[in-house]
């Protein structure tokens, strides 16, 4: 019962459900259920004034966090990221999907993220999903955020790399809320092109980068520092062109 309340307040944007339950959550059994049952909810969770879907990308972010952490530590970050999911606007439910038989291209999802279309690329990402797999779509979308990164403040590639990380991790999860929640980001982003490969001479090792980005104090060298987490924890889904590319980028 507790699992559906909480992730009811979530879809609610009611923190005082949460608040009233806080040590039920620190002293659960496994809190770690708690998160895991949030999956629909959190898919829905926006940042405004910011476009980007910050909120979903650290729900997979915090699987990290995990192996690091006692009982009473995982519940302390539920309870926390309940509250952030809660007290957010939400995006609308993502409407009944039934992905289309025919074979999809990468071109099609361009097709209608350029027209701006969110339902019809919310239904092609399902369908290319299930078509060809978790891995090439991540793949895909990654390289197509990569020509973005300068308009988005790295999100395009690290808010699209933890979400779908997230998916392929629950094969057996419905993904449609998570894809049409990146529709809509890539929609309002204007994301629709995939770049060329850079080829350019090659960038080097991805440490060297990670460092200059951690010795900086603004806005910009923090989301770097994200950024080239989210490609670092994606290297295995590229080639070593795409890899050199995205750091490029």
């Amino acid at each position: 019962m507790i699992l559906k309340e909480l992730a009811e307040a979530v879809e609610n944007s009611d923190v005082a459900p949460i608040n009233a339950m806080k040590e039920t959550i620190r002293n659960h059994d496994d809190p770690w259920q708690i998160h895991l049952a949030l999956f629909p909810a959190v898919q829905r969770v926006l940042n405004p004034p910011f476009i980007n879907p910050h909120l979903p990308k650290m729900y997979n972010i915090c699987r990290d966090f995990v192996p690091y952490l006692s009982k009473e530590g995982i519940g302390k970050l539920v309870y926390l990221e309940l509250v952030e999911y809660a007290r957010r606007a939400k995006l609308e439910e993502a409407p009944a999907m039934m992905p289309p038989r025919s074979k999809v291209d990468f071109a099609d999802i361009e097709k209608s993220l350029g027209a701006k279309d969110r339902e019809k690329a919310a239904l092609l990402l399902c369908a290319f999903l299930e078509q060809h797999g978790g891995a090439e779509l991540l793949r895909r979308l990654l390289l197509l955020g990569s020509g973005y990164l300068d308009q988005s403040l790295g999100h395009s590639v690290s808010c699209t790399a933890f979400i779908l990380l997230e998916v392929i991790a629950r094969s057996g999860t419905d993904a449609a809320p998570a894809l049409f929640l990146l529709a809509d980001y890539f929609c309002k982003g204007g994301f629709h092109t995939t770049p060329s490969l850079d080829a350019g001479p090659a960038p080097g090792p991805l440490a060297g980068h990670l460092s200059r980005a951690v010795t900086g104090t603004g806005f910009v060298d923090i989301h770097h520092t994200i950024t080239l987490y989210a490609i670092e924890r994606t290297t295995s889904f590229f080639t070593p062109e795409e890899h050199d590319h995205m750091i490029a980028a």
